[in-house]
């Protein structure tokens, strides 16, 4: 049994790539996936409601999938990660986990994450000083790793990109818990993570997703995804679907106005952002401004984008 972590936002023609490609590189007998429910690591809304995105992935060659609880799925890398290979862990069935990643030096990242695992002493202090210039985390940390391991800038650009951050956190959580899974990469071909256009056989979902809200149709994802992924995508474009931050805004306005003296009770959210929320909020703003205004060089905006969505759905810092 191999199993995948996935989002499936929407399933599209690299996830069916990847989920062949894990099948025959594990030889499996059967797949597991893990998928985030209703919002996402990004902090955002899926695009489409979980139940109707597990269906897609089952009726493109998925055996079962599993939902990560919203309080992970909304977490960072770290969180995230771990959530869903202990997820996998407790299932007792699974022998292997195959990720995607722009890079595929599995030594590479394996010593990445045992160094993080590790925290030597003159990481720890590089990664202090950094964090406390004002850089944002991830940044920090890649700078710091880079520091350590004596590297060039070429380092620093695999550790940032989104996949390798994910598949060096699988890798670090088994082997932090001492899991018997076997990790396998499966490189990203053609569509990278941040791509915006289209590729016409396997684009990436960032592409697929803003050509749906910019056209408002799906007439041009049609060789991107598979046929029983359209069809499911088709009867419920405009009275279902898509399902945008935006759509949210009243929440958070609701959320901001009632609860304001609790805001750093939530998670992900300190002192100093709560009093940043309180003092920047402007009723008029739609979620995606507000994201936008509280941004920062040390808050990212999905950092922000999940802190104001763990505010809606009153994720308390016990939800861990």
């Amino acid at each position: 049994v191999t199993a995948i972590v996935a989002e499936y936002n929407p399933f599209h023609n690299g996830h069916l790539y990847h989920l062949n490609q894990s099948k025959e590189i594990t030889n499996a007998d059967y797949t597991i996936a893990i998928m985030s429910g209703d919002f996402l690591q990004r902090g955002y809304p899926a695009l489409i409601d979980k139940y109707s995105r597990a269906k897609m992935a089952c009726l493109s060659g998925v055996d079962i999938v599993f939902e990560l609880p919203c309080v992970y799925s909304l977490s960072s890398a770290e969180y995230f990660a771990t959530a869903s290979v202990l997820t996998l862990a407790r299932l007792g069935v699974v022998n292997s986990i195959c990720f995607g990643a722009e890079c595929d030096d599995l030594s590479l990242l394996t010593h990445i994450a045992q160094l993080l695992l590790d925290e030597p002493k003159e990481y720890i202090t590089t990664l202090k000083m950094h964090l406390k210039s004002g850089l944002s985390y991830p940044k920090a940390r890649s700078l710091s790793l880079t520091s350590y391991m004596h590297a060039d800038d070429s380092l620093s650009d695999i550790i940032n990109q989104p996949n390798n951050i994910l598949a060096i956190e699988y890798i670090k959580a088994i082997l932090k818990f001492k899991l018997p899974i076997k990790p396998y990469i499966i490189k990203r071909k053609t569509a990278m993570y941040h791509d915006i256009s289209l590729n016409s056989s396997i684009s990436s979902a960032t592409a697929i997703r803003h050509n749906i809200i910019d056209t408002n149709s799906l007439s041009n994802i049609v060789k991107d995804v598979p046929i029983p992924v359209y069809n499911q995508l088709s009867p419920s474009f405009h009275s279902i679907f898509p399902i945008l931050p935006d759509d949210f805004s009243d929440y958070l306005n609701y959320s901001i106005i009632f609860d304001h003296q609790n805001i750093s009770s939530y998670m992900d959210v300190n002192e100093d952002i709560s009093d940043r929320i309180v003092n920047l909020y402007n009723p008029q703003n739609s979620f995606h401004t507000f994201a936008e205004n509280l941004k920062t060089k040390q808050y990212t905006l999905t950092r922000v984008n999940r802190l104001l969505m763990h505010i809606i759905l009153k994720h308390d810092r016990n939800s861990f």
